[in-house]
């Protein structure tokens, strides 16, 4: 198996919990559109990837069509921030 990387965090998570309204459930991190520009490379090889290995592209579940996301329905996703939190890690079947 081979996980492509995580969406990055524009800046620290605690600044962007603090900077998220108290009663949020949903923290925004960078646009999806930003994301995948970011990755372009990756994405631009992965038909080399032999088929028998299984890829799992982490921003297809952290991301939406517009936004990737710090926090989903009142759970983080992230430890720090460049790194999954257990709950984010276990969206990946991880």
């Amino acid at each position: 198996m081979l996980a492509l990387q995580s969406p990055e965090l524009p800046r620290r998570i605690d600044a962007l919990w603090f900077r998220a309204e108290a009663e949020a459930v949903n923290v925004p991190d960078v646009e999806r559109r930003w994301w995948d520009r970011r990755d372009g490379d990756v994405l631009f090889h992965l038909p080399e990837i032999p088929a028998e290995v299984t890829v799992v592209d982490l921003s297809m579940l952290l991301c939406d069509g517009q936004r990737c996301w710090d926090a989903r329905d009142g759970v983080g996703l992230y430890l720090e921030d460049n790194h999954l939190s257990v709950a984010g890690w276990g969206r990946s079947g991880g």
